[in-house]
């Protein structure tokens, strides 16, 4: 019984982390798109979509 309360309680705080990190850095490159577009040399919508390609295959790859 003890390493089942242990075992969700790790679950629990793993999602937690996960949720907290994947937050920051999405407020982190949020800002930074208009310069990934000049720099790139891409429309800011692109930009946009390759950040959101990130943060999916982020998303996936927890509950994988």
């Amino acid at each position: 019984m003890q390493d089942r309360r242990r075992a969700r309680l790790g679950l629990l705080l793993v999602g937690f982390a996960t949720f907290i990190v994947m937050g920051a850095g999405q407020s982190l490159l949020g800002p930074a798109l208009p310069a990934f577009a000049r720099s790139f040399g891409i429309a800011p919508a692109t930009a946009g979509q390759v950040v959101t390609a990130l943060w999916v295959g982020c998303a996936s790859g927890v509950p994988a």
